[in-house]
């Protein structure tokens, strides 16, 4: 079986080490032209950390782990092999055709969302996120969306979800940040990204359709979701 998986985030690399190992040829790419390992710290929560550890690349732990972003990135490449740095969905969206299947796991902006004619799913959480270069003490700061955070933020993120009505269109299926944001800052996003290409890989080696493993992924995702709305201050 062919895949083509779109960006070498948690989502994407988990996913292409789980039908690598499986004897698939996965052509792996991500637009940027190296491993995108920035990031702050990022909790890993139960079921996020027992990915990791049934990939070998964790013992098994019990509970949240905190893993900096780039750090975890690095631990998922390192037994992944080959990724096509500089190539992006627009690159090859004439070539989705050529693969049994294609995993978009190309971020909250997803073009192969776009691409795929999968609704753009926004949903504003009315918070932000300010990011501080010269003062840790001072960031990641969440505020309310149109309030002052303070101090001197080089970057300002609003905080949004994706929500779709379907993760997949045909061979086509958008899994981590691109399917089911949950929202930066929420501590809940890279978990879902593990869970989801965990699931839907294996899912996929075993021989069912990716509605198939939306159908038993959704609620849970959909109660992840939530739960990172209801951490956000009140």
């Amino acid at each position: 079986m062919r895949a083509l998986v779109i960006g070498a985030g948690p989502a994407g690399l988990t996913a292409t080490l789980v039908l690598r190992r499986a004897g698939w040829y996965v052509r792996l790419v991500e637009e940027s032209p190296a491993l995108r390992t920035q990031g702050f710290s990022v909790p890993v929560h139960e079921r996020g950390s027992a990915v990791l550890s049934a990939l070998g690349l964790l013992p098994p732990v019990e509970g949240l782990v905190e893993m900096w972003r780039g750090d975890l990135v690095r631990l998922l490449a390192g037994e992944v092999g080959e990724i096509d740095f500089g190539v992006g969905a627009k690159d090859l969206a004439d070539r989705f055709g050529d693969y049994d299947v294609v995993l978009g796991a190309d971020g909250i902006d997803s073009p192969t969302r776009a691409l795929a004619g999968f609704p753009e799913g926004r949903r504003a959480t009315g918070f932000s996120l300010a990011l501080y270069r010269d003062d840790p003490a001072a960031g990641p700061r969440v505020f309310p969306t149109g309030e002052d955070p303070g101090g001197t933020p080089w970057r300002v993120d609003e905080i949004t979800q994706i929500e779709l009505p379907h993760w997949s269109r045909g061979h086509v299926m958008l899994i981590g940040d691109a399917a089911a944001a949950c929202g930066a800052a929420t501590g809940f996003s890279t978990t879902v990204a593990l869970v989801m290409a965990y699931q839907v890989a294996n899912a996929l080696v075993a021989g069912r359709t990716p509605r198939d493993v939306e159908a038993r992924l959704r609620p849970w995702v959909t109660e992840q979701q939530a739960a990172a709305r209801r951490r956000l201050p009140a």
